[in-house]
């Protein structure tokens, strides 16, 4: 790493530190500059930065409960594909970028924000990012509600294990 993609890695530390976050673990798999993956707003989060890019993605990633997954498993293939749709446009409406997985085990939404830099990356550029994702998943989340009408807990429906979605996808 360069002394100048080591600068920018301890800004977003230092920035995720001082919006609140708690950062619980660094990975640097192939391909990855770095990412952490933090807490804000009790949320599980992540910053990562891909080699040889000039963004950094900031994603967070929600597993539809037990409860709403069983209720959606009753559901024929168009409910299914149209339930998908809305949760889409939700997101995209929020100008964000999605990842939807589907399979037999569990639906889970990934919503994230990709923020560009030339030399740093400001605090407001990067609080304004995660404040869009968190209230996007939030209003996600809320649909999920109405939708299925089970109220479940925000905290029921996020584990430290869909944050690592992100990086191997």
């Amino acid at each position: 790493m360069t002394e100048e993609e080591q600068e920018i890695k301890e800004v977003v530390r230092k920035l995720i530190y001082d919006l609140g976050g708690e950062i619980q673990s660094e990975q640097t798999p192939p391909g990855i500059e770095f990412s952490f993956q933090f807490k804000y707003l009790k949320r599980p989060f992540m910053i990562v930065k891909s080699v040889g890019k000039d963004w950094i993605e900031i994603s967070t990633g929600t597993d539809l409960s037990k409860q709403h997954k069983k209720i959606f498993d009753t559901y024929e293939q168009r409910k299914r594909i149209s339930f998908i749709n809305d949760l889409i446009k939700k997101i995209l409406f929020k100008n964000l970028e999605h990842k939807i997985i589907v399979n037999p085990n569990r639906v889970l939404f990934v919503i994230f924000d990709k923020v560009f830099f030339k030399e740093n990356i400001p605090i407001n550029i990067l609080y304004k990012s995660l404040q869009s994702v968190f209230s996007c998943t939030v209003e996600c989340v809320l649909f999920v509600q109405e939708h299925f009408g089970v109220e479940i807990k925000l905290e029921d429906i996020s584990s430290k294990e869909e944050a690592k979605d992100r990086i191997y996808s």
